[in-house]
C-alpha cells in the first residue's frame, strides 16, 4: 500500500521527520504534541491501496477518475504501471481517455512508448491522435523517429489531417539532427504535402532539430534542392522557444472537451499534478496546458 500524508507532502510542519506519517509531532518523534496537531486535526492519508489494478480495471468512472491522480504520484517507481493504465487509453469517455494518457505521460516508464503506438494507428480522431503523440513526446525513448517513420510516410490528404500531420512534423522537430532528413524527404520533397502545413511551423521544426545552429541548415541547402527552395530567403527562428506544438492552436482540446460534454473546469481538473519541485520539469508540448 502506498500511502504519504497530505501536510508532509505539501511542506507543512508539524510532520515528523522519520516519515512515518505522524502529523503533530515534533521533530524527533517522541510524540509531543505540537500547534500543528490543533492548527491541521482534518488532514487525511491519501492512500493508493495495493489492489489499485484491479480497482482501475473494474471501477467505474468516477472511481478511475479518482485512481488515475494517485497512480501517477505514488506508483511511479512501481515497474510497469503504465501496464494497467493502458487500456483507458482507448476508454470511450473522454475524461477518463485523456486523464490516462496524461497519466501515462507523467509516469514517465518509457516502456510504455512502444505499446502506445498501437492505439495511435488504430484511432482515426485527430483529437486523440494528437492527444496520443503529446504523451510520446514525455516518455522517454533513445530512437523516436524510427517508430514514428511510418506516421510520416502515410497519406494525409484526408479532411482534417494537416492537425496531425503538422503535429507529427513539429514533433520530429524536437528529435534532434536525426529528424533533419525524413523531414526533407517525407514533406518538402512532397509538395502538395507541404503546402498542408504552415511554413513557420516547418520551418521551427528544422530550425529546432538543428539545434539553432542556422549554418548547418545553409549547408544543407547544397545538398536537397527541396531544402533549399523552402529555405531560399528564409527567416529563421531567433531563439529555440518554441512558437508552435503538437496541438493548432492551445484550446483545441478543450473545445473538443466542451463538445463531449465537460465543462472548462473539469477539463483544467483533468490537468491538475500534485508534484514535487524536482519534477516541474517534465513538459507536455507547447499548447497542451497552455489554456490551463
Amino acid at each position: 500500500m502506498f500511502k504519504l500524508m497530505d501536510a508532509r507532502q505539501d511542506g507543512i510542519p508539524g510532520t515528523d521527520a522519520v516519515g512515518d506519517g505522524a502529523l503533530g509531532t515534533d521533530a524527533v518523534g517522541d510524540g509531543t504534541p505540537t500547534l500543528q496537531n490543533a492548527v491541521l486535526p482534518q488532514a487525511k492519508a491519501v492512500v493508493l491501496d495495493d489492489d489499485w489494478a484491479m480497482q482501475l480495471e473494474t471501477g467505474d468512472r468516477e472511481r478511475r477518475l479518482g485512481l488515475l491522480p494517485l497512480i501517477e504520484r505514488f506508483a511511479v517507481a512501481t515497474p510497469g504501471a503504465y501496464m494497467a493504465v493502458l487500456p483507458l487509453c482507448a476508454d470511450a469517455d473522454f475524461a477518463v481517455r485523456l486523464r490516462a494518457l496524461l497519466a501515462v505521460g507523467r509516469l514517465g516508464q518509457g516502456e510504455a512508448f512502444l505499446p502506445l503506438l498501437p492505439y495511435l494507428a488504430e484511432e482515426r480522431l485527430n483529437h486523440w491522435r494528437l492527444a496520443i503523440l503529446d504523451t510520446l513526446f514525455v516518455l522517454p525513448w533513445p530512437d523516436k523517429i524510427t517508430p514514428l517513420l511510418p506516421f510520416l510516410a502515410a497519406d494525409h490528404s484526408g479532411d482534417g489531417d494537416a492537425y496531425f500531420l503538422s503535429g507529427l512534423i513539429w514533433f520530429f522537430g524536437n528529435q534532434g539532427l536525426p529528424a533533419i532528413v525524413p523531414l526533407i524527404e517525407q514533406v518538402l520533397d512532397k509538395p502538395v504535402r507541404a503546402r498542408r502545413v504552415k511554413d513557420g511551423l516547418l520551418a521551427e521544426a528544422f530550425f529546432l532539430a538543428a539545434g539553432g545552429d542556422t549554418a548547418l541548415l545553409t549547408r544543407l541547402t547544397a545538398q536537397y534542392p527541396s531544402f533549399y527552395r523552402f529555405s531560399s530567403n528564409r527567416i529563421w527562428p531567433k531563439n529555440l522557444r518554441p512558437h508552435y506544438g503538437i496541438y493548432p492552436n492551445p484550446d483545441y482540446l478543450l473545445q473538443k472537451a466542451l463538445h463531449n460534454g465537460l465543462s472548462q473546469r473539469q477539463f483544467r481538473s483533468l490537468y491538475h499534478w500534485h508534484r514535487n519541485k524536482n519534477m516541474s520539469s517534465l513538459r507536455y508540448s507547447k499548447g497542451s496546458e497552455a489554456c490551463l
